[in-house]
């Protein structure tokens, strides 16, 4: 899909990040994104115009000190043959390790689009 024809909408909280935390969120940040660029918007509906595409990112301080981080699609959703925990995909897997190099948590809603939220 061409990166044009998506909107993307940002609500970015400052943050007050370490280099190692904040070299880590770009990293899952890119991959998740590109993996909506890439995968999110396969259907023809999406390409006809039929639909408005659209990536979200959020990026939120939590009351308890910690930070919340959402990226989202409304693309055709992730498989449900494959557990993003789990995967021989290389682009997840460093996605995996990046949340836990941050002491995060990971989880994935597929009721409408695709929604990854980490919490560190």
């Amino acid at each position: 899909v061409e990166a044009a024809s998506v909107k993307t909408d940002l609500q970015i909280d400052s943050l007050n990040l370490n280099a190692d935390q904040a070299v880590y969120i770009g990293l899952i940040v890119n991959e998740l994104v590109s993996n909506s660029l890439k995968h999110a918007f396969k259907l023809k509906e999406y390409n006809d115009g039929k639909f408005e595409k659209w990536i979200r990112i959020d990026v939120q301080k939590e009351l308890n000190g910690g930070h919340c981080i959402k990226i989202s699609d409304n693309g055709c959703g992730f498989p449900d043959h494959i557990n993003f925990k789990n995967t021989d995909s290389l682009g997840l897997q460093l996605v995996i390790s990046l949340v836990k190099q941050l002491d995060g948590e990971i989880s994935l809603d597929k009721s409408s689009g695709t929604v990854f939220t980490i919490k560190f």
